[in-house]
């Protein structure tokens, strides 16, 4: 289901920088909410991944993604084929925008600019920029999972990209997820040691963990 203008979530400050004319989001899928003719195709792809015929399977999962902007796990196994597709390689350098100009979805409809991203994520999965406009993107629609993936593709394939990792750290930690937090501040600290912030944050975040702990073995 797509919701439109006059519908609006109470959604996350870092939103404000976006210049979208129009809001628009969609509710997440999960694979048993499939229709029939979904269920079809998504079981082709996944048969293509066990026999790692990959680009079978990204023929296959990308329209499906594309006509439900709210399957994650499907769109999650589309980026894993088509970084194997690739041969498992990292980001190309300069990186291939696929037509896209940096932060180019502008006043495009964000279903469409969706779609042009995962377009150009097939050929470049691991590209920084675009995986830092899908996370834009995602967040100007709340879709918080789709945001969180895009910069955990980052991290995976970039770890030295501190910054986008913080950018990480503190969506999960506005997302009340100090658990995953940590993980990603220490991945931080493995690069640089002497990160002041990510120290503080690692820290914070632990906190913030052993209280939520507290608070469901008190419930």
């Amino acid at each position: 289901m797509i919701f439109e203008l006059g519908m609006m979530p109470r959604i996350a400050p870092q939103q404000r920088r976006l210049q979208f004319i129009e809001f628009v989001m969609f509710e997440e899928i999960q694979e048993n909410q499939l229709e029939e003719k979904h269920q079809l195709l998504w079981k082709k792809a996944r048969s293509a991944v066990d026999v790692k015929n990959y680009e079978y399977a990204v023929s296959l999962l990308k329209p499906l993604v594309k006509e439900l902007p709210g399957f994650l796990v499907g769109r999650k196994l589309l980026r894993a084929s088509s970084i194997q597709a690739q041969g498992g390689q990292k980001s190309k350098k300069g990186g291939l925008f696929g037509g896209l100009k940096k932060g180019g979805f502008g006043k495009k409809d964000p279903i469409q600019a969706l779609a042009d991203l995962e377009d150009a994520l097939e050929k470049d999965p691991f590209n920084e920029s675009l995986n830092e406009q899908l996370y834009q993107l995602a967040l100007s629609m709340n879709q918080l999972d789709l945001a969180a993936f895009a910069l955990e593709t980052v991290r995976q394939s970039k770890p030295e990209k501190t910054k986008l990792l913080h950018t990480l750290a503190e969506h999960y930690l506005s997302r009340d997820m100090p658990a995953e937090a940590i993980d990603v501040f220490r991945d931080i600290l493995k690069i640089d040691p002497t990160d002041g912030v990510a120290v503080k944050g690692e820290k914070d975040a632990s906190a913030r963990a052993s209280m939520k702990k507290q608070n469901w073995e008190n419930a």
